[in-house]
């Protein structure tokens, strides 16, 4: 093989190698100008930012969340604020003094170097708070719950103050009767019954013995004239009845007595 043979085979050999490459590059330029990207798996370990408060009063600034590091840096609209304390979830940081009411681009990065990937962006707002909103229309009355369990039995009460004595009972009570008494017709009886000196009188009257046509009459008809205990001698009790019908009436008039108080 001759020196000029040797020649055109390397040109040939370079010039292939240079249309691979330039196929390779132009296939990469065609997949990045239509958006498709290579898959990357998603870091677990990336700062997340939960919530950030100002305590006005101390002029700080806290903030929680997750992956935040054994070291990291703390900014604010580019400005690395000095930390007051510092965990993997909980940074708090002093605030510079003077800054107008505004909302603030916040920037936790979970490393102690400020170029590194593992940071995260979060909004907060310092300074005065907008006026109250309207308030909002009633929503919707919720359904009723189901029924709660049955309580359990309260404690028994106090027992509650003694009543007053009450009066004293009636004892030794007794009916004396005066035996059958026949009333004509159109007249009237008087009778008085006696109790014994250590009782008194505390009731009275009359009563039918007999229930035929005539003394039943005589029943819608009689008329009591007296019926009561004597004044000048209360262990008297007198009962006056007027027979007002024209039937003739028989019975029995009583007093009823009771032991002396």
């Amino acid at each position: 093989m001759t020196t000029r043979s040797i020649r055109h085979l390397v040109v040939l050999f370079v010039a292939s190698m240079l249309c691979v490459t330039t196929a390779a590059a132009q296939e990469q330029f065609a997949v990045q100008e239509q958006g498709i990207a290579p898959k990357v798996a998603k870091d677990s370990t990336m700062p997340i930012i939960h919530r950030a408060t100002v305590d006005s009063t101390t002029n700080q600034i806290t903030v929680e969340g997750v992956n935040f590091g054994d070291t990291s840096i703390l900014e604010i609209e580019g400005i690395i604020l000095t930390l007051v304390s510092h965990t993997p979830t909980h940074l708090v940081a002093q605030l510079p003094e003077g800054l107008p009411p505004a909302s603030y681009l916040l920037k936790v990065i979970a490393s102690s170097n400020p170029d590194s990937k593992k940071k995260v962006l979060f909004e907060v707002a310092i300074g005065a708070v907008g006026p109250q909103g309207a308030t909002g229309a009633q929503g919707l009355q919720g359904a009723t719950g189901p029924t709660g369990p049955q309580g359990q039995t309260g404690a028994t009460g106090a027992s509650g103050p003694q009543g007053l004595q009450g009066l004293p009972g009636i004892t030794g009570i007794r009916t004396v009767f005066s035996g059958q008494v026949t009333l004509n017709p159109n007249s009237t009886v008087r009778v008085q019954l006696v109790c014994n000196s250590s009782e008194i009188p505390i009731s009275g009257g009359f009563v039918m013995l007999d229930h035929n046509t005539a003394s039943l009459a005589f029943a819608d008809r009689f008329l009591y004239v007296s019926n009561g205990p004597v004044a000048s001698d209360p262990r008297r009790w007198i009962t006056i009845i007027r027979n007002m019908s024209g039937s003739t009436g028989v019975g029995n008039f009583y007093v009823i007595c009771a032991a002396r108080p």
